[in-house]
């Protein structure tokens, strides 16, 4: 079985001027040339994954190039491959225009069950050609049924009409079909960042927090930075941020996030989020470990900010102070294995030099059997 979810997004330039929509219009798109099929070889292998590619479509929905940016393997990939060169595209128009050639996001997630289903049962590929809108999440589903496997996406539309415009979408049963609903949908069509915009600022941030939601960090960043430009620096804005910058790897634009949530945040959420990102940069950051330590100083009795300190400790190899964090941790009653194992499973790309030891300081100082640590 596999999942099938689609992220699309289409731009028609006007002018020098690209107009961002704000929320999601369904598109009428025609897969009757589309056949994906389950790799009886990735079976064999039982192999499951993500495979992600962006695709060029032009105006007349044919897609142009393509090109992978999350590999799984060969009969994954190629199975991919295979349905994205016959994949269709048939866009609805706006406000009369046709939406014009641009660039389509493709999830192809390989694996689980559908239905209580295995993938054996089905022999043979019989596509529904219906597109469903399930409220009010303003989705997107195509259910194909070979190795059973059922598709879900989001429609993102760039497009050159300012005006609020507002579609009506009938889903209709076709032959074949074996979902049991139909569904309508009206849907307002506005651009949230025009002059003349009434957008609340937390519509803003639901959209900025789908597009990371559905891996599209640097529209994210674009817009979680314009936000921030147009209502100033405020904790949910740069938390978001941190996480996208952490997608995309720019490591310091993070650690200033974080030092931003130490200075100013107002929860200990975000005190601990930043405790932990500083753990992470111990090793390379003389300022991360004093940051640690500090914060375990002025949160003595939280675990989870003693935990990082531990880390960080770890990370330096100076193990007896760690070794006290962690009895501290045991003292108030919490289990100093969850917190050590937790932390360096986490941080596994900081390439940690102390892993043996750490095992060594759980099973003579606190009588913890441990076999391996990742």
């Amino acid at each position: 079985m596999f999942v099938f979810s689609l992220m699309f997004c289409f731009a028609v330039i006007m002018g020098s001027t690209t107009i961002l929509s704000q929320d999601t219009l369904p598109v009428r798109w025609d897969y009757s040339d589309l056949y994906v099929s389950y790799p009886a070889e990735a079976r064999d292998h039982q192999l499951e994954g993500t495979v992600v590619v962006w695709v060029r479509v032009d105006e007349r929905g044919n897609v142009k190039s393509w090109r992978i940016v999350n590999s799984m393997s060969d009969p994954l990939d190629s199975a991919v491959i295979s349905g994205i060169r016959s994949l269709r595209f048939k866009p609805r128009a706006i406000n009369g225009r046709a939406v014009a050639n641009g660039e389509a996001y493709v999830r192809f997630s390989f694996g689980g069950h559908y239905g209580g289903h295995g993938l054996d049962q089905y022999e043979h590929a019989v596509v529904n050609y219906n597109a469903l809108l399930d409220m009010p999440e303003h989705t997107i589903g195509v259910l194909y049924y070979t190795e059973r496997f059922y598709g879900r996406g989001r429609v993102r539309f760039i497009h050159g009409d300012i005006e609020r415009a507002r579609t009506d979408y009938d889903i209709a049963r076709k032959r074949g079909c074996e979902l049991p609903w139909y569904g309508k949908v009206q849907h307002d069509l506005v651009d949230p960042l025009l002059p003349h915009d009434t957008t609340s600022r937390d519509s803003l941030m639901k959209y900025a927090q789908l597009l990371s939601e559905y891996q599209l960090p640097l529209e994210a960043l674009d817009m979680l930075l314009r936000i921030m430009a147009k209502y100033g620096e405020q904790q949910d804005v740069i938390l978001e941020l941190a996480k996208c910058y952490g997608v995309v790897q720019d490591w310091q634009k993070k650690w200033d996030m974080y030092r931003w949530c130490i200075q100013h945040g107002d929860t200990t959420t975000s005190v601990r989020l930043a405790a932990s990102w500083a753990a992470y940069l111990a090793r390379d950051d003389r300022s991360a470990v004093e940051l640690c330590e500090e914060l375990a100083d002025k949160y003595p009795d939280d675990q989870n900010i003693q935990g990082n300190y531990g880390l960080a400790l770890l990370t330096l190899e100076r193990y007896a102070e760690a070794t006290a964090i962690y009895q501290r941790i045991e003292d108030m009653e919490g289990d100093p294995s969850y917190y050590m194992l937790s932390d360096l499973k986490r941080h596994i790309g900081i390439g940690f030099p102390g892993k043996d030891k750490a095992r060594e300081i759980l099973r003579d100082v606190f009588k913890i059997p441990v076999l391996y640590i990742p």
